[in-house]
């Protein structure tokens, strides 16, 4: 309860308009396709599942907006060395796209 006793006073005390308290997220979101059922001809010996190869992999998607309505685009975090336009394939128009060793941060 303390740090919302100090937030108030802080806004109280500096007046700071709606378009200077701002409010982000981040997420994770995994890449890896998950194909569910399996079917196959009966008596076939060998069925397989065919899913990536990145097991776990995660991506991270961060979005943030002010009290006043305006938001950044979302900007999606890719694990990878160079940023393509093709891992932006089919996300909102105006996304972000940033790459990173670990994928979460720079």
């Amino acid at each position: 309860m303390r740090f919302v006793d100090f937030y108030k006073e802080e806004l109280i005390k500096d007046s700071f308009s709606a378009d200077r308290i701002w409010n982000a997220d981040e997420s994770g979101l995994t890449v890896v396709h998950n194909p569910g059922k399996i079917l196959a001809k009966r008596g076939d010996k060998q069925v397989r599942r065919l899913t990536n190869e990145e097991k776990g992999e995660t991506v991270t998607i961060i979005c943030a907006m002010n009290v006043a309505g305006s938001y950044l685009p979302p900007t999606i975090i890719f694990r990878c060395r160079r940023m393509t336009q093709l891992l932006l394939k089919g996300s909102p128009p105006g996304t972000v796209g940033e790459v990173s060793d670990n994928g979460w941060g720079f």
